[in-house]
């Protein structure tokens, strides 16, 4: 009774191991805000994003003056000089171009625009990243709790293999069945080495997204579940107001819009302003000066078939985008229906393992051990009937690793 008392409680208690680690619990709250401040190609387009906005000031920048100094109406050396004032004048010069004001606005709202497009390209990145990174945690998770099951097992399956050999020598067992569990006790330490290895790698992926050290310390929230009920979206404005693609779409459409009016506004006019001084080198002539306006004459049919032909590229330009856009919502907008019924499908099979499939092996395990405990059963069928509750266990861990899978790629089209 008492050893079959402990086979009882042996097939019955679920072990963990406790481990004694300094290493902190990370949320996934945490790891993506983490990613998004200081991952570092999200910080390449943080500054991208702020040199663009400290160009757009010189938008607003006039051309330089230019001051000049030289002689006017002087004779070359060596001539004859009959009077005095024929020896001509020094000459100071004073030049400005002066653009129009309304060139400079289109020029400066053009500018402006370039860096919204660049931070919807952030977005559009951090989706990316925030989906690798996602993926990553529920597959450390999965393969965590794949490593408790393993060690589970593996204690189970020593329990067995000792009592096997205290039964051997007084014929209540086999030899074959004795090497039979050392076999598979094996299996299960080269599962746990590979499975460790998977673990690591998903953490270092993680450690690499944060931007951290790859000796931090860090263990993933095993009780986190994803999305248990997800409502499907197929609204044309939400998908766009949703995509950060779509809408780097629309922002780069604004950009080229303010291209239009900047090339609109190159028929207005600019001016020049110059005066010069003229100081005479001879006697007998006064000082002078001469001051000149000057205007661009830009909507001259030879200077004006410049803009015209890019406003009108352009707007070719802006109808391309604008069905790119199209595209990409109608793409969208299938591939989540599809995603929404592969995760109702996914959910209804996790169901049927935790309802149905494992309670059945579960209670068929306990009732081959009761047998084993009993006599009525041998150590092999113990083993297959171990085998088949573990390998469906594992299997359920598979198809929840699909399940986060497809969450994770619902999630990323969503950009929630």
């Amino acid at each position: 009774m008492k050893l079959r008392t402990k086979l009882y409680q042996a097939s019955l208690l679920v072990l963990s191991v406790a481990c004694v680690s300094n290493a902190q619990v990370i949320s996934l709250d945490s790891v993506l805000a983490r990613v998004d401040r200081h991952n570092p190609a999200l910080q390449a387009y943080d500054e991208k994003i702020n040199a663009l906005q400290a160009y757009s000031a010189r938008a607003t920048a006039w051309m330089a003056p230019m001051v000049g100094a030289g002689t006017f109406m002087t004779p070359y050396p060596g001539q004859k000089i009959s009077e005095s004032r024929d020896r001509g004048f020094l000459m100071l010069s004073v030049e400005q171009n002066i653009p129009n004001p309304g060139r400079l606005n289109a020029e400066k709202k053009y500018l402006g625009s370039t860096s919204a497009v660049e931070s919807e390209q952030r977005s559009v990145v951090f989706n990316e990243l925030r989906a690798e990174a996602r993926m990553a945690y529920y597959q450390w998770i999965i393969l965590e709790k794949r490593q408790q099951l393993l060690t589970q097992s593996k204690t189970i399956v020593e329990f067995m293999l000792k009592t096997a050999q205290i039964r051997y020598p007084h014929n209540q067992g086999s030899l074959s069945a004795i090497y039979k569990t050392e076999g598979r006790l094996s299996e299960i330490d080269n599962s746990l080495l590979s499975t460790q290895a998977g673990a690591d790698e998903q953490k270092y992926k993680l450690m690499t997204l944060m931007n951290l050290p790859p000796a931090t310390s860090l263990l993933p929230d095993t009780t986190l579940e994803a999305l248990g009920e997800i409502n499907i979206t197929t609204d044309t404005l939400a998908l766009e107001e949703k995509r950060s693609d779509v809408q780097r779409i629309k922002r780069s459409i604004d950009v080229m819009h303010y291209d239009q009016q900047r090339q609109r506004a190159q028929a207005k006019p600019d001016f020049r302003l110059r005066f010069d001084h003229m100081s005479p080198l001879g006697n007998g002539m006064p000082s002078q000066f001469t001051a000149m306006g000057m205007v661009s004459i830009p909507i001259a049919p030879w200077a004006s078939k410049m803009y015209k032909a890019e406003v009108k590229g352009i707007e070719f330009d802006i109808r391309a985008m604008q069905r790119d856009q199209e595209a990409i919502v109608n793409q969208v907008r299938g591939r989540v229906s599809f995603l929404h019924s592969q995760i109702i499908l996914t959910q209804r099979q996790l169901q049927n393992y935790d309802e149905k499939i494992i309670p059945a092996l579960r209670k068929n395990y306990k009732a081959v051990m009761l047998a084993y405990s009993d006599n009525r059963a041998e150590l092999p069928e113990v083993l297959d009937a171990w085998e088949a509750l573990n390998a469906t266990e594992l299997s359920r861990l598979e198809k929840k690793e699909s399940y986060y899978a497809l969450v994770v790629t619902y999630e990323k089209e969503l950009e929630k």
